[in-house]
């Protein structure tokens, strides 16, 4: 069965190239020509982003390289106060100049230890899901509230949560946090999921629950996200991967606990969920460069006969040079957002 996307997820078409003021071309520094590119000019791209050795783009996705972001002992993070995004923030800084399919963060402790994966595609994805939701708010006193579902009566927001974390096994495992999240398909219910190890209390305990976040969100992207060793991979190994629905999810939460469950004592909200977060988010910048690739970049390959839109997986590597380029030439860093993401720009065809 074919999914409509709606609108605000819907990409430009490649017939629709005939409607730009002017069409480049290059297969050379194909970020910084991104970058530059004008929003109502298009450039095709005549690169092989992938690399030789997978059967196909769905396999690179699964088996490609990935950011092995360090984890110290979680003694050393609590003492040294590492946040993820300080980690984060030293492992982008070390990127090789190779196609990337994601981060990975390995929990220092407890009940898995199973690697977390993060494409960023898929953050960017998720980001644009939660700004879709803050959109589609229709309230003028608050710019985006999450209502708690089987609560509200009398108000239900685009996301709406339910979270579990008024029990003493909270300080020691954290909060867990029902959610609805919409689809990114025309017609289609939203989807029901529960986010577990979710740290909202301020204790060293918030460390190592922040590692072993995880999710029972299940799509038709991730029924079919089989996993199984790869000729070209070393390590074998079982690991989550979180998709655009898991990232709204958790920065949901966190807008949450950030801005309605507030501290009477101190007057302020509960910054823990998103100060503890793996999600990298990225800037204003990060999405103008994403919103041309998903509207003003086509690809030609060595195996194509004629230009298109770029695939999941090469886009995926196209923020990754982004991510590269920014350290390499001494630019902010693409995924380290200090505004509020509800009031970013989306490109869409609405």
């Amino acid at each position: 069965m074919i999914r409509e996307r709606k609108s605000f997820f819907e990409k430009t078409s490649v017939g629709s190239i005939k409607d730009y003021n002017n069409i480049r071309e290059t297969s050379e520094d194909l970020v910084n020509n991104v970058i530059i590119l004008n929003e109502h000019d298009a450039l095709i791209l005549y690169a092989d982003l992938i690399p030789l050795g997978f059967e196909s783009k769905r396999k690179y996705k699964k088996h490609g390289l990935v950011v092995e972001i360090e984890t110290p002992s979680l003694e050393d993070i609590i003492t040294k106060k590492l946040t993820p995004v300080k980690l984060r923030k030293q492992a982008f800084k070390q990127l090789e100049p190779v196609p990337y399919t994601g981060y990975l963060v390995v929990p220092p402790e407890g009940p898995d230890q199973i690697p977390r994966k993060f494409p960023l595609i898929e953050n960017m994805e998720g980001v644009k899901l939660y700004d879709y939701a803050c959109l589609k708010h229709q309230d003028s006193e608050l710019p985006f509230r999450i209502s708690k579902y089987f609560e509200d009566s009398n108000f239900k927001s685009v996301i709406e949560i339910k979270p579990y974390d008024n029990v003493s096994g909270v300080n020691i495992d954290g909060a867990e946090v029902l959610v609805k999240v919409p689809s990114r398909d025309k017609n289609t219910l939203r989807y029901k999921s529960k986010l577990v190890s979710v740290p909202v209390k301020n204790n060293d305990n918030k460390w190592g629950i922040a590692y072993n976040i995880n999710s029972t969100h299940e799509c038709e992207h991730k029924r079919h996200d089989i996993r199984y060793p790869h000729e070209t991979v070393n390590k074998n190994r079982k690991i989550i991967t979180f998709d655009a629905h898991d990232v709204a999810a958790m920065l949901a939460v966190a807008d949450y606990y950030a801005t309605q469950e507030r501290d009477p004592l101190i007057n302020k909200g509960n910054y823990i969920p998103l100060e503890q977060s793996l999600v990298a988010i990225p800037t204003q910048e990060t999405v103008d460069f994403y919103e041309k690739l998903n509207h003003n970049i086509f690809i030609q390959t060595s195996k194509d006969k004629a230009s298109r839109q770029l695939t999941q997986a090469e886009k995926e590597v196209m923020i990754w040079g982004l991510v590269y380029i920014s350290n390499k030439e001494k630019k902010p860093d693409p995924f380290f957002a200090k505004n509020k993401i509800w009031g970013y720009n989306w490109r869409t065809n609405s």
